[in-house]
């Protein structure tokens, strides 16, 4: 049985049409969840960091967690568009089949795993956050 190198794998599916469309339908659907994950934990934490102390100390117990949960949420955005902007420059500026590119799709790639572990980090520091809190606790911070 010979082994195979999976990046050598990867650059043969870039060169035929239909994996590559398989490959950037991937891409998009697991950034699209991405982004919508991230952008309601933006909104969420936005909402709570703003809201009074006095009268929402559950929330306040955990202002750090949220503040750290929306840095994170940031911090993916900022990540986000780095290779997409990228691949628009790179397609304006007339380089040909940049969509086809190893180079481009690693980098995709890493910005989706680095998103993968600050959801999964934002996951838990949710869950650790309000794990205290009740259905109507969480039900009275959103109104």
């Amino acid at each position: 049985m010979q082994k195979q190198n999976i990046f050598k794998q990867y650059k043969i599916a870039l060169n035929n049409d239909k994996l590559m469309k398989k490959k950037w339908v991937l891409i998009t659907s697991i950034t699209v969840v991405l982004v919508i994950f991230f952008a309601i934990v933006l909104g969420i934490m936005q909402r709570f960091i703003s809201l009074p102390s006095t009268q929402y100390p559950a929330v306040h117990n955990a202002k750090t967690l949220n503040e750290a949960m929306r840095i994170m949420a940031i911090v993916y955005f900022a990540i986000f568009f780095l290779p997409y902007l990228y691949f628009i420059a790179a397609f304006f500026s007339g380089i040909n089949q940049v969509y086809r590119s190893f180079s481009l799709h690693m980098v995709i790639w890493a910005t989706i795993f680095i998103g993968i572990i600050l959801a999964v980090i934002t996951s838990i520091m949710l869950a650790v956050g309000y794990s205290y809190l009740d259905t109507y606790n969480l039900i009275r911070n959103f109104q």
